[in-house]
C-alpha cells in the first residue's frame, strides 16, 4: 500500500499466498505500476492479468531431477526397491510441483520404490525432530528426499544423531553453504539441485528495468534454469562455496 501510494516504478514480491497477496497485486496493477514477482507469485490465472512477468523456475521439473538422481544412485548400488522419507513444504506449491516430478523420474529408474512417509518441517529445527521421527518409526529407510534447503540440513543433523551415516542418504534441492558442505563431504548428501539466488535477483532486476522501460513482457512465467551439484564433483561445489564465501 505505501509503495502504491508513492508512485514507485515498478515493484518487485516474492508473495507470501496466492489468495491473500491478490488484492494488493491487483491495486499495483490497477494503479499502472508493473509488478515483477520472484520465486512464489499468485495463481498463473490471475498472474495473467496482474503481473509483467513472473521469475520461477519449473519446479516439477527439479523435482525430476532429484528423482533422476535418486533413482541412478539406487540402481548403481543394486536397491530395487528403496524406502524413501520426504521431508516437505506442501502447503506451497512449488513443493507439491517438486514431490510430482519427484515420484515421476524415480519409479521410471526403480518401480518398486516405496515412499514410506511424508511429513512437513519447514525450518531445519523441525526438520530434525520430523526426520529423527521418522528413523525411529521406519528403522529401514533407506533415503530422505528434503524438498528446500532447510529440510535437506535438517535430515543430515538428524541422520547424524541416529548414528546411520553410510546408511541413509538424501537428495533434494537448494544450495546453500550448509547443504555445499555436506556435498564436499559426499557421506550423506549426495545431490542437490537448485536455483541460483543470485541469478533470481539479477533477472528479476532485469525484468523490473524492462518493464519501466516499457519492453513488452517475456511471458507471465519466466523459467530459470537449475543448477546440479553431485558429492561426485566436490571440486563444483568447491568453487560455488568460495565465490560464497
Amino acid at each position: 500500500q505505501t509503495l502504491i501510494g508513492a508512485k514507485v516504478d515498478a515493484i518487485i514480491i516474492s508473495a507470501v499466498s496466492e489468495k491473500s497477496s491478490l488484492p494488493m497485486i491487483k491495486k499495483a496493477s490497477e494503479a499502472g505500476i508493473p509488478v515483477i514477482c520472484y520465486n512464489t507469485c499468485i495463481s498463473k490465472e490471475d498472474a495473467e492479468k496482474y503481473i509483467y512477468t513472473w521469475v520461477t523456475g519449473d519446479h516439477r521439473q527439479q523435482g525430476g531431477g532429484v528423482g533422476k538422481a535418486a533413482g541412478e544412485y539406487f540402481v548403481a548400488q543394486g536397491m530395487k526397491s528403496p524406502k524413501i522419507a520426504v521431508v516437505s513444504c506442501e502447503r506451497y506449491q512449488a513443493c507439491q510441483d517438486r514431490i510430482a516430478g519427484f515420484k515421476e523420474e524415480l519409479l521410471k529408474l526403480v518401480p518398486d520404490a516405496t515412499i514410506v512417509d511424508n511429513q512437513e518441517a519447514l525450518e531445519v529445527d523441525k526438520a530434525v525432530e520430523v526426520s529423527t521421527n521418522m528413523l525411529t518409526a521406519h528403522p529401514d529407510i533407506d533415503a530422505f528426499y528434503g524438498e528446500a534447503g532447510n529440510m535437506v540440513a535438517g535430515a543430515a543433523v538428524a541422520i547424524k544423531q541416529a548414528d546411520k551415516v553410510g546408511k541413509v542418504v538424501i537428495f533434494g534441492h537448494d544450495i546453500t553453504p550448509t547443504t555445499a558442505d555436506l556435498l564436499i563431504d559426499g557421506s550423506i548428501v549426495k545431490y542437490i539441485n537448485a536455483m541460483l539466488a543470485e541469478d533470481f535477483g539479477k533477472t528479476t532486476i532485469d525484468m523490473a528495468l524492462d518493464a519501466i522501460n516499457k519492453k513488452p513482457s517475456p511471458g507471465v512465467i519466466y523459467n530459470m534454469t537449475p543448477k546440479d551439484f553431485f558429492s561426485s564433483k566436490p571440486e563444483e561445489v568447491k568453487a560455488w562455496l568460495d565465490a560464497h564465501k
